[in-house]
């Protein structure tokens, strides 16, 4: 881990404890002082595609039950703040979504993904970050599980291979590490 990486680590826990504690929030990660590690507006349109590697929850009811190898793909233009996707799971089971970048109240940056999906315009959901690296891993919250309480964490292709220990610690500090489940498995077929 480089000396950047433990410096936001402690500047990331300081904040998480430190709400947890004594903020109102009820995830402490929901602060708009951590906007700049919670950024999805600049990471659009996205420049890789994404794998989930794991969550903190069994079954998704949206993406394919417990299925493996849930894998996002940019599909169309990324235009005021929208775009088209693939979610791939399972290995050839396809759902084509739209995303819409929205800001939680209090932000000056777009830290929420509102996600409907095309086939069925009526599932509609958002999914929160958590932190965010662009070229590297994000951590998000889902808001249909469990009150918001599930998490994933994701790594763009380029890093799969890599040891992000910042991302890890970040979805260990807030998601936990008692329930881990594991969705990417060496997934070969991509969108």
């Amino acid at each position: 881990m480089t000396l950047a990486h433990l410096i936001l680590a402690a500047e990331l826990a300081s904040v998480f404890f430190s709400r947890a504690y004594g903020g109102s929030s009820s995830f402490p990660e929901n602060n708009p002082e951590l906007g700049a590690y919670q950024n999805e507006g600049k990471c659009f349109p996205l420049q890789d595609t994404y794998y989930i590697m794991y969550r903190n929850y069994k079954e998704d009811p949206l993406f394919g039950g417990e299925a493996k190898c849930i894998i996002i793909a940019e599909t169309g233009p990324f235009v005021d703040g929208s775009g088209t996707f693939q979610v791939q799971y399972g290995g050839n089971n396809t759902v084509n979504v739209k995303a819409t970048l929205l800001s939680s109240p209090g932000y000056s940056v777009q830290n929420v993904i509102q996600i409907q999906s095309i086939d069925v315009p009526q599932i509609i959901f958002n999914i929160t970050s958590v932190y965010t690296d662009c070229r590297k891993c994000k951590v998000f919250r889902h808001s249909y599980i469990e009150n918001g309480q599930g998490c994933t964490l994701w790594k763009t292709e380029a890093s799969l291979n890599e040891d992000l220990a910042c991302c890890e610690f970040v979805y260990d500090l807030v998601c936990g590490t008692s329930r881990k489940y594991q969705v990417y498995d060496h997934c070969t077929e991509k969108v």
